[in-house]
């Protein structure tokens, strides 16, 4: 409750936008029933979460960023909830 606490007040408060979550960071995919509670409070403000798909930087595990069948599951228990999946870019471009 904490977070979604903060989150309301953030959002309301101090003009944030949205929610971005990096699962990568926390070793949780984005279907984690802890991030649930957020999820809900996302789709009652009407604001989008954002997170981090595809593979991380280095020393650091890819699994949790995998879209399916994570964030697939979030779509289909939060029909409502707007998802936003952007990408890091590493590595970057050779040169």
């Amino acid at each position: 409750m904490e977070a979604v606490r903060a989150l309301r007040y953030w959002i309301k408060e101090r003009g944030f936008v949205g929610l971005r979550i990096l699962p990568w960071l926390w070793n949780l995919p984005p279907n984690d029933r802890r991030y649930y509670p957020l999820y809900a409070e996302c789709c009652e403000l009407d604001v989008p979460f954002c997170l981090q798909v595809g593979h991380t930087g280095p020393l650091a595990p890819s699994d949790p960023g995998r879209p399916i069948p994570y964030v697939d599951d979030v779509a289909i228990e939060f029909p409502d909830l707007r998802i936003v999946g952007g990408h890091v870019g590493y590595p970057g471009p050779r040169r």
